[in-house]
């Protein structure tokens, strides 16, 4: 019997030689930083762009939240979210009163997104430096002072 053998490599190499490219010859060039791609995209910004602070409160708290932004809704006649409520007395807070006092924070609680435009992110970076905190506790901190300073209407 007579053995079968299969002649692949000599075509191989026959095969790479012609489709070699000259500009590609060159060195490669190594990416160090793997945001250095991210960098070369220039996105613009948004003028209007706004910070999120994920905020922790208690369950009371957000019920007493929930129930102001039912009352606004009402009021407004459009809806309101929890987010735009808890902004709303965060903007309220940094814009009407200069002290705050100390707050119960715990981060395990359930959180509330607050979202800042730049004016008043900038805000409570000057209460952060003041109270030598992360954001987070700065907003909690302005957040629960405005909920208890914030009666509930009954409508």
């Amino acid at each position: 019997m007579s053995s079968f053998k299969l002649d692949v490599e000599p075509k191989r190499k026959q095969i790479n030689q012609p489709f070699q490219i000259d500009l590609l010859k060159g060195p490669p060039k190594e990416i160090s930083d793997p945001t250095e791609l991210k960098k070369k995209s220039d996105r613009k910004v948004r003028s209007d762009k706004k910070v999120d602070i994920k905020t922790p409160i208690t369950i009371e708290q957000k019920q007493k939240l929930m129930i102001l932004a039912r009352q606004e809704s009402v009021k407004e006649g459009t809806r309101i979210s929890i987010t735009q409520m808890a902004s709303k007395l965060v903007q309220d807070g940094l814009f009407e009163y200069e002290s705050f006092p100390e707050s119960e924070y715990d981060p395990t609680w359930k959180t509330v997104h607050v979202k800042l435009t730049q004016f008043f992110s900038d805000q409570l970076f000057n209460f952060e430096l003041e109270w030598d905190v992360p954001k987070r506790v700065a907003a909690a901190r302005v957040l629960t002072y405005m909920l208890e300073a914030r009666s509930i209407d009954e409508v």
